[in-house]
């Protein structure tokens, strides 16, 4: 029978302990957040992260700016910006006409509450101690290793290579000992690679498109995608009938979600902490 990987539950758990850590500090952990324009998503995710963050202890500041800064004139937001904080989100996504790397490379690694510089994703590919994984690849590897499901030795297929999802989420499980192939929805045999895969993870942006064809009896299969149907949340999984076959499974919404914002406090307080 499969298991449903609550993200829910076990990222209050989190937000718990998170916040008995931060009541013992010597000081509050503050977490400045960018925001390029106010389009809807972009303001309700920001909010989130704000009432989570506040709900456990941290001052969380955000800097709106409009859509039509350039990519020069936010670098130089950021920097100012860096003086007085303790971690720097950048809200993904940016408008076109920006640079996002290049945004993203001038976030100091030791303010990088999300993972996403250059710099620090080489660390966290070369295994190193003080390497800041990316929120959301943290937050998958934490669901399952509380979740109880041993990584060591198993094999992983990583469906969608971005900078913020696919690339430290790939480097993350073969730190923890997995055989990782990753691919794309381009690559011309990924339904056939995720079938032979132990852990199958999703991150693409396309409605259901994983269904039970792509994924082995007993597989774990944890659903990245956020896609709005209608007025339904729906994943790149097809949920009701890969969970007939797998052991696992991640629900959308409910599942990476909380844990990818509780994950950015983890971040900070191990960034703050460090850094004091």
């Amino acid at each position: 029978m499969v298991q449903i990987l609550d993200g829910r539950k076990i990222s209050k758990e989190i937000a718990q302990e998170l916040k008995e850590k931060i009541s013992s500090l010597p000081f509050k952990p503050r977490l400045d957040i960018v925001q390029v324009g106010k389009d809807y998503a972009t303001s309700l995710y920001v909010g989130i992260k704000k009432k989570v963050g506040e709900d456990i202890g941290v001052e969380v500041v955000v800097h709106e700016f409009d859509y039509s800064i350039e990519t020069k004139d936010l670098i130089e937001e950021i920097n100012k910006i860096e003086k007085a904080s303790n971690g720097i989100l950048v809200q993904l996504p940016l408008p076109d006409h920006i640079d996002t790397k290049r945004v993203l490379d001038r976030v100091d690694i030791r303010l990088d509450v999300d993972g996403l510089n250059s710099a620090t994703l080489e660390k966290l590919r070369r295994n190193e101690s003080d390497a800041t994984p990316s929120a959301t690849a943290l937050g998958v590897i934490t669901l399952l290793k509380r979740s109880g499901i041993e990584l060591n030795g198993k094999s992983a297929c990583v469906i969608g290579n971005s900078i913020e999802v696919g690339q430290p989420l790939s480097a993350m499980f073969k730190n923890e000992g997995c055989d990782v192939t990753v691919c794309d929805i381009n690559t011309p045999n990924t339904k056939e690679l995720s079938m032979e895969a132990d852990i199958v993870t999703v991150a693409v942006g396309k409605v259901e498109i994983v269904t039970k064809e792509w994924v082995k009896e007993g597989a774990i299969v944890v659903d990245i995608g956020i896609n709005r149907v209608g007025d339904r949340i729906v994943g790149d999984v097809k949920y009701e009938e890969v969970k007939e076959i797998a052991s696992f499974i991640t629900p959308v919404p409910g599942g990476v979600g909380p844990m990818t914002v509780v994950s950015l406090f983890s971040n900070l307080v191990k960034l703050s902490s460090a850094n004091e």
